[in-house]
């Protein structure tokens, strides 16, 4: 089995959320799952600087989720992502460091958009999520 890559820590409860929603969507595929029927998980709290609030500590940031970005395909992941939103800014920089692909929380929420057919669509999300236009360009593209 593969396992899944989550680059975490930039709110620790984003991070638990999203491993508990990947057992919950494994528990219904496999009603009687017990332990190995899981998904192998690479769950890595990353404690950055709070570069949401100061822009200036992006840079470093930015070094250390490419960092642990290349130890996850080293531990065998072959699908990544990250629980933060706001972290997904740097998803082009982070995508270009691995071979292995990130999924992506903007346009697998505009895909799920689209199935629904909304045409308008509230977000509540840091000021820094929303003005780097996440989002809006993720569903342009699919909508």
């Amino acid at each position: 089995m593969s396992a899944i890559g989550i680059l975490g820590g930039m709110g620790p409860q984003a991070s638990v959320k999203l491993y508990e929603l990947i057992i919950k969507v494994a528990k219904r595929y496999n009603l009687d799952a017990v332990d190995d029927d899981y998904p192998e998980i690479v769950l890595l709290s990353v404690p950055v600087p709070n570069f949401i609030s100061n822009k200036n500590k992006l840079p470093e940031a930015r070094k250390m989720l490419m960092k642990r970005t290349k130890l996850l395909e080293k531990a065998g992941c072959t699908i990544n992502c990250i629980a933060c939103n706001t972290a997904h800014i740097l998803l082009p920089e982070l995508q270009a460091v691995t071979n292995v692909p990130f999924l992506s929380i903007p346009n697998l929420v505009a895909q799920r958009v689209k199935l629904a057919g909304y045409r308008r669509v509230g977000l509540l999300a840091t000021p820094t999520t929303l003005a780097s236009n996440l989002y809006d360009m993720a569903l342009l593209w699919r909508c």
